[in-house]
């Protein structure tokens, strides 16, 4: 079993009502999955962080970790 926590960062946090979510699959799953099971949209996310280190939608995760999400950050 791979159990996966999501740690949503900054406004994130207020957009989905949550800091943490959890879920589990049974076999590895790509990060673009994840984000789609846990209802939160991909334009939304700007970085993805699995053990410091950035990786993207296409990555695969094969055993139980926690990602954090970061938002788009804008500026002027």
């Amino acid at each position: 079993m791979i159990k996966i926590k999501l740690s949503l960062i900054g406004c994130l946090r207020l957009k989905y009502s949550c800091n943490i979510i959890e879920l589990s699959y049974n076999v590895p799953v790509k990060i673009k999955q994840i984000l789609c099971d846990a209802n939160i949209s991909c334009a939304d996310v700007f970085f993805v962080k699995k053990d410091n280190l950035l990786v993207n939608e296409d990555y695969i995760v094969k055993d139980s970790c926690m990602l954090k999400l970061l938002p788009i950050v804008g500026g002027g």
